[in-house]
């Protein structure tokens, strides 16, 4: 899918208006419309639906999904200004994604929300028997401050043979300059952030991916901040299918071992985590000819998570995706903190925290430490939530938070840690009853 320099694909909203006999001000005034090219995520499922094609949005490219706002009289109110919010505006491919122009999902004026964009890298089943090393690169989807412009040649088939596979690139700049609201991200691979990144949506953040972490151009000490009322991170949902006669570039679950002394804040109204989510990665790619390519992303020296309301886990792909009884987990090499109101899983949900992990053979770096925090003075009512299963680990935890798991199972210290404190008012509780 090439959209060239001069394109403009227009949904945006039109207001429409008239007077009626009596001098009164009507009309109609939609939100902006839909723009989808190659697919888009189910936000529900957390899958995506994507075409085995690269979409290229060149440079002068527009695509338009902006509210828009009329003049109305409102009974009891008068004649007041009337706005739509933005449409959304959906990219997505199997193979990769050159996003060079301007998207855009405005509000239509005050009162109004911004739209919602929506970016997917997906990484298909390949044939083993006609399966090249071109297409078999692990997916990686950088996140910048500012946008880093493609050197792609000017006609499609003059760059048919630059576009490569896993590629991907979006801009801090290039959401804030659309307006949007609400933003999705998923990639079937490695999510990056490359070098200081802070990024506020003002509904919805939500972060698919096989593993967070540095581009290989990132700084050592790199800052990432990100924050949105509702912000959900997550691993990639869709269940795995067993194909013998195919091949699919897929990250394992192993983090990486390389320093850093970067780090990782996230801050929400309501926070969730959902699958396998990895901070740093180091995997294997299997090629054609069966030789393994290495990849290897870091993680961050400090994740911080902070919800001024809850912290939720919620299911993953399936029961058992992690381990035995657990669906989502969130994981990193360094220290991680954890601070809300309460923190909890959903209905039936196995969920684990493990924080300074290196390796099944190795456990934990010593140094490290898990961190449970309260957020505010007051634990929040009792969520609705039963038979949960909530297990925490780390060679030192601290905890000093409001863990629940009501009518479920909470474990503070698992696989080998070494020292647990019990701060005030941090005593984990099953209870209904909030005791």
């Amino acid at each position: 899918i090439w959209v060239g320099e001069q394109a403009l694909i227009d949904v945006a909203a039109r207001a429409v208006s008239a007077v009626d006999n009596r001098g009164r001000h009507y009309g109609l005034v939609r939100n902006g419309g839909n723009i989808s090219l190659g697919g888009t995520i189910n936000l529900a499922t957390g899958i995506a639906q994507a075409s085995d094609v690269f979409v290229v949005v060149r440079d002068g490219a527009r695509l338009e999904a902006s509210g828009a706002q009329a003049d109305l009289d409102l009974p009891g109110q008068g004649r007041v200004p009337v706005a739509s919010n933005g449409g959304s505006i959906s990219l997505a491919s199997n193979n990769g994604l050159y996003l060079d122009g301007r998207f855009v999902a405005r509000a239509g004026g005050a009162g109004a929300s911004g739209g919602s964009l929506v970016v997917a890298l997906e990484s298909p089943y390949y044939l083993k028997s006609a399966v090249s090393d071109r297409v078999l690169k692990a997916r990686e989807l950088l996140l910048s401050q500012t946008h880093q412009p493609s050197t792609l040649a000017g006609t499609a088939e003059a760059a048919a043979a630059e576009l490569e596979y896993g590629h991907a690139r979006l801009g801090v700049d290039q959401v804030s300059a659309g307006g949007f609201d609400n933003l999705a991200l998923l990639s079937n691979g490695l999510l990056s952030v490359d070098g200081d990144l802070s990024l506020h949506m003002g509904q919805s953040l939500r972060l698919y991916s096989g593993a967070l972490g540095l581009s290989e151009q990132a700084a050592q000490n790199a800052r990432v901040n990100l924050s949105a009322p509702h912000l959900l991170l997550a691993g990639i949902l869709a269940p795995l299918e067993a194909k013998d006669p195919y091949q699919h570039p897929l990250l394992t679950s192993v983090l990486s071992q390389r320093a850093s002394q970067a780090q990782f804040t996230a801050s929400a109204n309501l926070l969730e985590v959902r699958g396998n989510v990895l901070f740093g990665n180091k995997s294997n790619l299997t090629q054609a000819d069966n030789s393994q390519l290495s990849v290897d992303r870091r993680g961050f020296d400090d994740v911080q998570l902070s919800s001024q309301g809850d912290l939720r886990f919620l299911a993953g792909a399936n029961a058992d995706a992690v381990a035995q009884g657990i669906s989502t987990q969130i994981m990193t090499r360094g220290d991680m903190t954890l601070q809300a109101a309460q923190l909890y899983p959903a209905t039936e949900v196995g969920a684990r925290v493990l924080a300074g992990y290196l390796d099944g053979v190795d456990g934990y770096d010593p140094t490290r430490t898990l961190t449970i925090a309260r957020a505010g003075n007051e634990t929040g009512a009792v969520p609705y939530s039963a038979f949960g299963r909530l297990q925490l680990g780390g060679p030192s935890i601290r905890q000093g938070g409001g863990v629940r798991a009501p009518l479920g199972v909470i474990g503070v210290g698992i696989l080998g840690t070494h020292k647990v404190g019990l701060l005030p008012g941090g005593l984990p509780s099953v209870s209904v009853g909030g005791s």
